[in-house]
């Protein structure tokens, strides 16, 4: 008989979103469990945008001083065309009352969360798959499965997962931040809204001697997309978007988000990067050094139905997938984590009914229609550049902002969006 456990709220998903959702809520005082069927952190970390409210938030969970050390600040979202600068926001002078945004590690980002989940007394159950939700009246029982290592074979072993142990929760609510394939959002039965079809783009971190350190940068070719994150001591990200005759150089997989690590590029692919930059970005005279890694991804825009279903909703990825251009889904993930968290307590202690958590998901699912287009094209207003109008929805989801300073810098460049909290 699987052993029943009892909790208010499971989350499943130990990225970001996840984690900071059960900080959260535990800080509200409820009981946690957080689970995810990796076997532990990545080991390569992948550098994060923090948008100014994201910053924000980390500083009112006392890990502003931990951020500030290993992040690396970003003044100026810039915007290219070939050898053209067309346009250009100075973050600082949006007038909200934020930190700058930050490039940090995401990994750097996920062990200090885990580490106040830790410091909580939450551990992240690694290796737990969640098998079945079965809503019942005012909980939810959660069938969970714990993953172990087996080998099978006999003179080459094969590695292969099977389940070790199966247990049953009782939850009053489940929390899916399990990413663009999620278990919870296909258990509960939400589907999505494709707002376009995949986006294949080659990523790789790269050490250069280009000068400018504040600037993150963005190439609007007619038809492709690449952007340049500055990391920090002569380190940077390139993002390029591919077209099909690009795709036959690097591999893909058919799936809405996936991430093939190559540790040590080949000649070829590095000539491939340089041949990209010379196209791309000629303005990018810096001397390009060793080259880390590079990772190919596939995202296909998209925005669940609902946000949520009774007793169980979704966060983060598992609620909407953009471009990677301004990290807005992150952000806006960890933006929604904030208020759902606050929502649950608010309804678990008895302070507020369940009808708010409907307005959160019609609130949400109003504003990433915006920022997806899917109400259609972004209206320009008096003196927009005949460049920027050609280019508005593009230029909006490349803004490292969300809400408030996402409305703020859309303004100064003349575009009608009005930023606003779920």
């Amino acid at each position: 008989m699987p052993a029943k456990i009892r909790t208010d709220v499971l989350v499943v998903g130990a990225g970001p979103v996840g984690l900071l959702t059960a900080c959260l809520l535990s800080r509200h005082g409820l009981r946690v469990r957080i689970i995810d069927q990796n076997s532990g952190p990545e080991l390569r970390s992948d550098a994060c945008l923090l948008h100014s409210r994201t910053v924000s938030l980390l500083n009112n969970l006392g890990l502003d001083a931990k951020v500030s050390d290993l992040g690396h600040q970003v003044e100026t979202i810039c915007f290219y065309e070939a050898r053209e600068r067309r346009a250009e926001v100075k973050l600082s002078e949006l007038g909200i009352e934020f930190p700058l945004p930050l490039m940090m590690p995401q990994g750097e980002l996920k062990e200090l969360l885990e580490s106040r989940l830790k410091h909580a007394g939450i551990e992240v159950a690694w290796n737990h798959r969640l098998s079945e939700l079965d809503p019942q009246g005012e909980k939810v029982a959660a069938t969970i499965q714990e993953l172990a290592i087996s080998a099978k074979g006999y003179i080459i072993p094969h590695m292969d997962w099977e389940v070790e142990k199966t247990e049953q929760l009782q939850a009053r609510y489940v929390v899916g931040a399990d990413g663009d394939d999620s278990r919870v959002a296909q258990l509960v039965g939400i589907g999505y809204e494709v707002a376009s079809g995949p986006e294949f783009y080659l990523i790789c971190e790269l050490e250069s001697d280009w000068a400018i350190q504040d600037e993150v940068c963005v190439v609007l070719d007619p038809e492709m997309t690449s952007l340049l994150w500055p990391l920090g001591g002569n380190t940077f990200r390139w993002c390029f978007q591919l077209n099909e005759e690009d795709l036959g150089h690097f591999p893909f997989k058919e799936r809405s988000f996936i991430s093939i690590e190559q540790p040590a590029l080949d000649q070829a692919n590095r000539e491939s990067i340089e041949a990209l930059l010379e196209q791309r970005a000629p303005w990018f005279t810096g001397a390009i050094g060793d080259v880390h890694w590079s990772t190919g991804a596939q995202f296909t825009r998209r925005l669940a139905a609902r946000f949520g279903d009774h007793r169980c909703w979704l966060l983060g990825d598992a609620a909407h997938v953009t471009s990677p251009a301004g990290m807005q889904s992150m952000n806006c993930g960890l933006a929604e984590a904030e208020q759902l968290a606050s929502l649950l307590a608010s309804i678990l202690q008895k302070r507020s009914g369940t009808q708010a958590l409907d307005q959160f998901s019609r609130n949400c699912r109003e504003q990433w229609h915006r920022l997806l287009g899917i109400n259609g094209p972004i209206q320009p207003q008096p003196g927009i550049t005949p460049w920027v109008r050609d280019r508005a929805a593009r230029i909006l989801s490349s803004i490292p902002a969300s809400s408030r300073e996402l409305g703020a810098a859309a303004k100064r460049l003349a575009l009608d969006f009005e930023g606003r909290e779920c």
